[in-house]
C-alpha cells in the first residue's frame, strides 16, 4: 500500500472517532486541499503532451472521486448536527413532553 492510500486510510479512520464538529472541520479542510490540487492538476494538463495529459486526467478522476466521498460525508454530519440543534430546540422551548410529540409527529410524516 502506497503512502498516499495509507493517509487517506488514516483520515477516514479518524474521522469516525471524531465528535460532529471537528470532523465537518476536517472534511472542509480536506476538501479545500483537494479542490486546489484540481485546480492545479487542470492547469497542468492544458500545457502538457497527451502522455503526461493522461496520467494527470487518471488523477483528476481520482481528486473527482474523493470529492464526492467528501461532500457525501460532510452532508451526512452535518444533517445530524442539524437535528441534534432541532432537538435541543424543541427540547429547551417545549420540554421532553413536547419533543416526543414532535418526534412521533416527524415519524409520521416519513412514512408518507
Amino acid at each position: 500500500m502506497n503512502d498516499i492510500s495509507r493517509n487517506d486510510e488514516i483520515f477516514w479512520e479518524r474521522l469516525e472517532e471524531m465528535p460532529d464538529l471537528e470532523a465537518e472541520m476536517e472534511l472542509v479542510a480536506r476538501r479545500l486541499i483537494v479542490l486546489r490540487e484540481n485546480a492545479e492538476l487542470i492547469a497542468q494538463k492544458t500545457g502538457r503532451n497527451s502522455t503526461h495529459g493522461d496520467e494527470l486526467g487518471i488523477h483528476i478522476s481520482q481528486n473527482g472521486l474523493q470529492l464526492s466521498l467528501l461532500n457525501e460525508r460532510l452532508t451526512e454530519i452535518r444533517r445530524r448536527m442539524n437535528r441534534a440543534s432541532w432537538q435541543n430546540a424543541i427540547r429547551a422551548v417545549y420540554g421532553a413532553e413536547g419533543y416526543e410529540k414532535c418526534r412521533a409527529w416527524v415519524m409520521m410524516e416519513e412514512q408518507g
